[in-house]
């Protein structure tokens, strides 16, 4: 079964409960309504979710967040074999899911989770016109997760 209605902050390192539970509270703050830790084992890419957002959604090619600026399947693999624990997060509000991401990740890096990243999801709303000579909000934006080829496959 694949998942799609859950967003994704990957951290590296050992796993601290005491540090980790200050940002699961921190999540529920910010509007997640459901968190897990999983495995970065249990990831998969694929080539079709690219294919997907360039025959499918107008903002392709449009934004750094989105195919073709983003990292390509393959080297998303790449670096989620970096890793080994993810957190995922679900909002049902989709407007405010980078957002947190990239604050969550933010949060855990100050938690000394030095190599934490996030993952978006969907395409890049903050400006009107995305900025072809580079993002204007660098340190506000994650690429989107199914823009990097991430498939979530439940076991």
């Amino acid at each position: 079964m694949v998942i799609f209605d859950y967003y994704v902050v990957i951290i590296g390192g050992r796993y601290d409960g005491k540090r980790c539970y200050k940002n699961i509270v921190l999540l529920q703050n910010l509007g997640s309504d459901s968190i897990k830790s999983i495995d970065t084992k249990s990831f998969v890419t694929a080539p079709w979710t690219i294919y997907k957002c360039q025959f499918g959604c107008g903002r392709y090619g449009r934004s750094w967040c989105c195919p073709p600026k983003s990292p390509s399947h393959k080297q998303t693999q790449e670096i989620i074999n970096c890793y080994n624990m993810a957190i995922l997060f679900r909002c049902h509000d989709m407007s405010i899911v980078t957002d947190i991401a990239v604050k969550i990740a933010k949060e855990m890096f100050l938690d000394r989770y030095y190599i934490a990243i996030a993952f978006g999801s969907g395409p890049c709303m903050r400006c009107k016109e995305c900025n072809t000579q580079g993002c204007n909000f660098p340190d506000k934006i994650a690429p989107a997760m199914e823009a990097c080829g991430i498939v979530f496959i439940k076991r």
